[in-house]
């Protein structure tokens, strides 16, 4: 690679950086104009700014570049460039009349391909001569051979620890050990079934972390450390919350995700930032919604300063050698404060209109961003476009004396040889942009719209195939391409004819085909369809059962009930009759003895609710499997109407030839005003 290359892939690299902070800084206005203080939008919103500025460099090689007039006055001083920006590319070059030309002519920015002029050197050396004298080689490195070598360098180094820290996680997780208690188990899918977790992920213990993480790209595990067994219930109940929170936004995907772009783009503050502020954001988040889950604010409070002295303890959240996993002892604060300062989280369905809404703008900004390419129209000196003036002038032949790598730049200027005075021909309109990759296709057809009267029948309106208008009309089946107006006119020849028939329109005109054979050849165009079409009625059954079963399993859950024994009320009385003896005045001991009798009560009934739980917790888990089932469910049902869509849009156009072929042989026949 040359100092042209390494130059070149510099300034593509530092272009696609610049471009990722167009969607950042609107990013910033908008959640400034808005105000939104909420943790979860403005994770999500800066979620799409991290997966916008991982799209932009491959929207700008798939997708064709639009180009931007920009008057060739801004750029007037501009170097000279004598590289194309790509095959069939659009690239800008300045061509110089040489010093000994009497008449003047000005500087002009050409809008056509230019080719690449390349400078050959003094002595031809040879490249076995080149390897050997490699010292000879260093010393003449450009300054962008030596930044690309240095950006390359970095690169290699982050992407080897991103890789080892992927090879520690998958270690850590062959190592560790599933977790089977009932109780842990019952929170994890009680939490799941709470906050819509679709697969609950696995729980395992391991000796090598010192706090409760989770880890995975594509499957991720809660790891718990080795002494989460003594544990209160409560703050069991709030680590597994926390968890499963990342786990249900996909977290570590997106951890990876900033990681691999801050490893690219290590050069831009964005990078740094981004990963940094995502993984603050996810906390705090996740922090929020072990709150929500029923853990209060100060016990939380306790339980995460306890995880950070663990810690600052060990010095790491992983017990291994070489992991720099270590928590950033600057956002325990933070962390704390926004948990004493909760006010509840905005719920998820809100969260996710919220973002749609933000979202939307950015979509369009983020593809503009990536694909406009300034081009200069204009002559800097005169302001005439360039098209007026004459073509450039071809590559120097071989004959031209061979010029040092050190020549200034008016020396290969003056080797050129002289401006041709023909003036160039006028420059081609620019072809059309392409159509996007989705232009065109055919959409799903859309559910036909329920009847309006009893004896309407069955319609299925298909809008998927663009050609001739027709239905076929057998018994109360209707199969439709067409609008709604033409339903209706369907339902007039309905009741006209009264017998199968096609109707269709062709050039304005309306037409009826009663043939028997054709209509019934048209027919099984579509009786694969029927088919499909019970098989959604009988998955639709299934789902209305699972959903009665679940409706009982949740009444059960609103009915669960445990034995109290009899003795508690006699318990209780008993404190009672203590308190009165005591009067307006107790001893400590007194108080003591009291308090003592209190917390066994407590922690009996303590006792009681857990029983309670386990109970409902089993419910919970049979829901989830019902969930399940239905999701299965629905996905089958999604098959098959993907299978009826290809049907459909096949058989719209196998019609098409049947009508021009009824139209060819007169069985076609204008329908009945």
């Amino acid at each position: 690679m040359n100092a042209t290359d390494a130059s070149w892939l510099i300034r593509q690299l530092a272009d696609t950086a610049v471009r990722a902070l167009v969607p950042a800084v609107l990013a910033a206005l908008v959640l400034a104009l808005f105000r939104v203080r909420q943790v979860s939008p403005r994770l999500a919103v800066w979620t799409g700014v991290l997966y916008a500025a991982l799209a932009v460099p491959f929207l700008r090689l798939l997708l064709p570049a639009i180009p931007v007039r920009v008057p060739a006055r801004v750029l007037a001083y501009a170097r000279p460039v004598y590289r194309t920006g790509g095959a069939g590319g659009i690239a800008l070059s300045r061509i110089v009349a040489p010093k000994s030309t009497q008449q003047r002519v000005p500087t002009a920015v050409w809008c056509t391909p230019a080719p690449t002029l390349t400078t050959p050197s003094a002595t031809a050396v040879p490249a076995v001569a080149g390897l050997v004298n490699w010292r000879g080689r260093l010393a003449s490195l450009t300054a962008p051979e030596i930044a690309l070598g240095g950006y390359l360098l970095i690169l290699i180094f982050l992407l080897v620890r991103l890789g080892a820290g992927l090879v520690l996680s998958l270690r850590i997780r062959r190592e560790a050990q599933r977790i089977n208690d009932p109780g842990a188990l019952g929170w994890l899918r009680w939490h799941a079934l709470a906050m819509g977790v679709d697969r609950i992920p696995a729980l395992l213990e391991s000796a090598a972390v010192t706090v409760p993480l989770t880890i995975g790209v594509w499957r991720p595990v809660i790891l718990l450390p080795a002494g989460w067994r003594d544990w209160e219930s409560a703050k069991l109940s709030a680590v597994i919350a926390h968890e499963l929170s990342h786990v249900r936004r996909n977290d570590s995907q997106t951890k990876a995700l900033a990681l691999a772009y801050r490893s690219f783009f290590w050069f831009s503050p964005l990078s740094w930032w981004l990963e940094s502020h995502l993984a603050a954001l996810a906390e705090q988040a996740s922090d929020l919604a072990a709150i929500g889950a029923g853990a209060e604010p100060g016990y939380y409070a306790e339980v995460l300063m306890s995880f950070f002295k663990a810690i600052q303890s060990k010095g790491a959240r992983v017990c291994r050698q070489g992991v720099a996993m270590a928590a950033r002892s600057g956002r325990a604060q933070d962390r704390i404060e926004k948990i004493l300062s909760s006010r509840g989280t905005i719920p998820a369905k809100r969260t996710t209109r919220l973002t749609a809404l933000l979202a939307l703008p950015a979509l369009p900004l983020v593809y503009l961003t990536a694909v406009t390419r300034p081009v200069l129209v204009a002559n800097p000196l005169t302001g005439q476009p360039a098209a007026q003036f004459p073509a450039p002038p071809a590559p120097p032949s071989p004959a031209v004396p061979p010029l040092s790598p050190v020549a200034p730049l008016a020396r290969v200027a003056s080797s050129l040889p002289p401006v041709p005075a023909a003036p160039h021909a006028p420059l081609a309109p620019a072809a059309p942009l392409p159509p996007p990759a989705w232009a065109g296709q055919p959409e799903p057809p859309e559910p036909p719209e329920p009847p309006q009267g009893g004896d309407d029948g069955d319609w299925m309106i298909n809008n998927a195939y663009e050609g001739m208008s027709f239905a076929v009309v057998s018994g109360k089946s209707v199969m439709m391409n067409g609008s709604d107006d033409d339903a209706d006119t369907v339902r007039a020849l309905r009741k006209k004819i009264g017998s199968d028939f096609i109707w269709f329109i062709h050039d304005g005109n309306s037409y009826v085909i009663r043939d028997a054979a054709t209509v019934e050849r048209a027919q099984q165009l579509y009786a694969p369809m029927d088919e499909l079409g019970r098989q959604q009625d009988e998955l639709g059954r299934q789902q209305d059962e699972l959903g009665r079963k679940q409706d009982e399993l949740g009444k059960q859950q609103d009915a669960v009930r445990v034995k109290v024994p009899a003795d508690l009320e006699a318990r209780l009385k008993k404190v009672e009759d203590e308190i009165r003896r005591l009067g307006p005045d107790a001893s400590q001991d007194d108080l003591g003895r009291l308090q003592g009798e209190l917390g066994d009560i407590q922690g009996y009934i303590g006792d009681l609710q857990g029983k309670a739980g386990d109970a409902q917790g089993e419910l919970g888990r049979k829901q989830g499997e019902l969930g399940a089932q239905q999701g299965e469910l629905g996905r089958k049902q999604g098959e098959l109407g993907r299978r009826q869509g290809e049907i459909a849009r096949a058989a719209a156009k196998k019609m098409q030839g049947i009508l021009e072929q009824a139209l060819s042989s007169g069985k076609a026949q204008r329908a009945p005003q």
